[in-house]
């Protein structure tokens, strides 16, 4: 009895979780329209990047270019926290080649340097709504010869929109793994629909995406779009919109991830993630 209790209770979550779901579908296009005039100023690089990221690109800022006076202070703050993560996978290696994630949103420094008014303006002008910061981490993705985590191809599911800050204080190269995407705009619809059952069956055996030879078998290689990453870089990019990865890696590849949705995202359950270490890494809310 206390299994049927408790499948009901998890039915009734579900239910409720879909349920609202469908009230924000249905007003999302009004609450669009009654925040169109109430976002923050842009300036000449926020523009770049929000229109960069509406054809369905990422964009890749260098810091300096950013012009933030809390700059300096992330940056120390963010290679302390990293440089501790190396620490731990230089006295520990057994983990499988699962990266390391640390929830950093409670350091200030770093906390600073996402709520600045020109990264919440560029966060409000791609979403087009209020905006939170739902967190930070910092993320030690490890050298593997398997895909296990966020080397399959997937599609961030928290909100309709989202943003993604890939702060890259070193270089990252080919045997790095650097973030790896298909614009929607380079493949048909019919396509899409493909990878988007593909996905779904890979989830059911308990993947978190696809392969790269099963991506392969539904869109030419030369169609997917990767690059280089210079040191003191950040790399913006909307996870919900594309279907993406990181390649393979030889080497580790530190980064701090920043973390933005809507002020009430379309699935607030995969948000956890951001702000609860206790949250699984795996599976299809890890990005």
């Amino acid at each position: 009895m206390g299994e049927v209790l408790r499948g009901l209770r998890r039915a009734a979550r579900v239910g409720d979780r879909l349920a609202l779901r469908l009230v924000t579908d249905l007003v999302h296009p009004a609450n669009v329209r009654r925040h169109r005039g109430g976002l923050l100023p842009l300036d000449d690089v926020g523009r770049h990047v929000v229109e960069t990221l509406a054809r369905g690109d990422i964009a890749m800022v260098q810091l300096d270019r950013l012009g933030l006076a809390s700059t300096a202070g992330m940056e120390r703050a963010g290679r302390s926290v990293l440089e501790e993560l190396e620490e731990e996978h230089r006295r520990d290696h057994r983990t499988g080649g699962m990266p390391r994630i640390r929830t950093a949103t409670g350091v200030a420094a770093l906390r600073a340097w996402a709520t600045e008014s020109s990264l919440l303006a560029i966060a409000q002008h791609h979403i087009r709504l209020p905006v939170t910061l739902q967190g930070v981490h910092a993320r030690l993705e490890q050298a593997n010869d398997v895909p296990r985590t966020t080397e399959l191809w997937h599609r961030d599911v928290e909100d309709r929109r989202m943003l993604k800050c890939f702060v890259h204080l070193s270089e990252v190269t080919a045997e790095h793994g650097p973030f790896e995407y298909l614009r929607d705009a380079d493949v048909s619809l019919a396509t899409i629909r493909q990878i988007r059952g593909a996905v779904r069956t890979a989830k059911r055996r308990g993947a978190m995406g696809l392969r790269d030879e099963e991506m392969a078998e539904l869109v030419d290689p030369l169609a997917w779009r990767s690059t280089p990453v210079p040191a003191r870089t950040v790399v913006f990019a909307d996870t919900a919109a594309m279907y993406h990865h990181g390649r393979r890696r030889t080497m580790h590849r530190p980064a701090l991830f920043f973390v933005y949705t809507s002020a009430f995202p379309r699935r607030p359950e995969h948000c956890r993630q951001y702000w609860d270490d206790r949250y699984p890494p795996a599976g299809d809310h890890a990005t």
